[in-house]
């Protein structure tokens, strides 16, 4: 059995870690075992995850469920000896957990996954690894880089367009982009929306607790999910894109780029999505459009003064 245990080092001892060398062995870690570190959706083959996690051990352990690289990811589903996981529960698709390795910063692996379930959800993150094998022969020996790998956090995730991983790529040597899938309810309370999730889902990263989050409207605030504005998973308008400086601990939101209006359908279920609509509609001649955080916060004056008049 492996077991379970989360430690998050601080960040100082992050910055005090020797750089990886050019090329990491991607393939060399099965995605069983980075999801046996970082629980998501409903797949859980084991109880306990041990850390570190012995690469050689666990690749052993998952040597039935074949290993498949469909464009960046490299993918394992779960089926075969591994079927029970899901037994009894309804599935419309084959489960599977995938990953991609999206960058690095000093010897901290950046790792873009995701986790099917069988059916409509499909839940992503951004985790943060080290010990990653950096060749082919320590990918094979029983003396794996740092005993093991250690999950040093977990940056962001989400299901979805409910926080859901759209990119993740670094654009410079310790500067990482990440683009997040929005509902309409995100749009004007994304950032204060985004630190309440990462502190439910306890997923802080220490190296980015020193986000800003600016003030909110007390009126947007107070807007209810699923009740006020669409808020479900499938509604996507768009996308979210933060830069994290992972040396400074600081993070700044870039731009949100909306792409459509959501689920035609769910109108009519919502206090102000009909609103919502009429002032994005008139901000957006042509989908896609990139607003800017300032225009962001222009567009969401503007909602309040027309749409929420009865909140004040």
């Amino acid at each position: 059995m492996l077991k379970r245990s989360l430690a998050v080092p601080a960040v100082a001892a992050l910055l005090t870690i020797p750089a990886l060398p050019a090329l990491a062995v991607e393939a060399a870690v099965h995605p069983f075992c980075i999801q046996q570190m970082v629980r998501m959706g409903d797949v859980h083959f084991e109880t306990e995850t041990e850390q570190p996690l012995p690469i050689k051990l666990c690749n052993q352990h998952y040597r039935k469920a074949p290993i498949e690289i469909r464009g960046d990811y490299y993918v394992a589903e779960v089926k075969g000896v591994y079927a029970n996981a899901f037994k009894g529960a309804k599935q419309t698709k084959v489960p599977f957990y995938r990953y991609r390795i999206a960058g690095y910063h000093r010897s901290v692996v950046i790792v873009d996954l995701a986790e099917g379930v069988g059916g409509a959800g499909v839940y992503s993150a951004i985790a943060l690894v080290t010990g990653w094998p950096v060749t082919e022969s320590q990918s094979k020996d029983t003396r794996d880089v740092g005993g093991g790998l250690n999950l040093v956090g977990v940056l962001e995730r989400g299901d979805r367009c409910n926080g859901g991983i759209a990119e993740a790529k670094m654009t410079g040597t310790s500067t990482l982009a990440l683009g997040e899938k929005i509902t309409p309810y995100d749009l004007f309370v994304y950032r204060a929306v985004r630190a309440l999730r990462r502190d439910k889902n306890k997923v802080k990263y220490e190296a980015v607790e020193n986000e800003a989050i600016e003030p909110i409207s007390p009126r947007l605030m107070e807007l209810e999910p699923y009740r006020d504005l669409d808020t479900a998973a499938t509604s996507c308008i768009g996308t979210a894109t933060t830069e994290y400086d992972l040396d400074s601990g600081t993070s700044k939101l870039v731009s949100i780029t909306l792409t459509g209006l959501g689920d035609p359908k769910l109108v009519a279920k919502h206090k102000y999505q009909a609103c919502f609509n009429k002032v994005v509609k008139a901000a957006v001649p042509s989908f896609p459009k990139t607003f800017e955080p300032d225009e962001v916060r222009a567009l969401s004056k503007t909602f309040e003064s027309q749409c929420l008049a009865d909140k004040s």
